[in-house]
């Protein structure tokens, strides 16, 4: 089922998921459908992982208070943005025939 071993938006870091089921990067289709999308959705040990992957921390960032910055500055706009990933990945997750009866455990990293 396609590459299981992804890297991140500025390619630094890699993500393997080899040892699960599958893994799913919705980013292409929620760009065209104008939806927030989290980074990956993964199968492993029955549980469906949604991740959304923040790299503030970064080596050499340009701005690395930037994240807790933005936190800080307006929490619930932040956080109903979160949502909004959640939500629309669901729904794509959904659509293309995900299974609605797994436990699910959203991560936010």
């Amino acid at each position: 089922m396609g590459l299981k071993i992804l890297t991140d938006e500025n390619n630094r870091y890699k993500f393997d998921f080899t040892k699960s089921k599958y893994v799913i990067e919705f980013h292409d289709l929620a760009n065209k459908m104008k939806l927030n999308d989290v980074d990956f959705i993964t199968e492993y040990n029955d549980n469906i992982i949604f991740l959304e992957y923040k790299n503030a921390n970064i080596k050499n960032a340009v701005n690395p208070n930037a994240f807790v910055d933005k936190i800080k500055k307006e929490p619930e706009k932040f956080y109903k943005n979160i949502a909004k990933k959640y939500y629309d990945s669901l729904m794509m997750f959904w659509a293309v025939g995900g299974n609605m009866m797994k436990y699910m455990r959203c991560l936010l990293k």
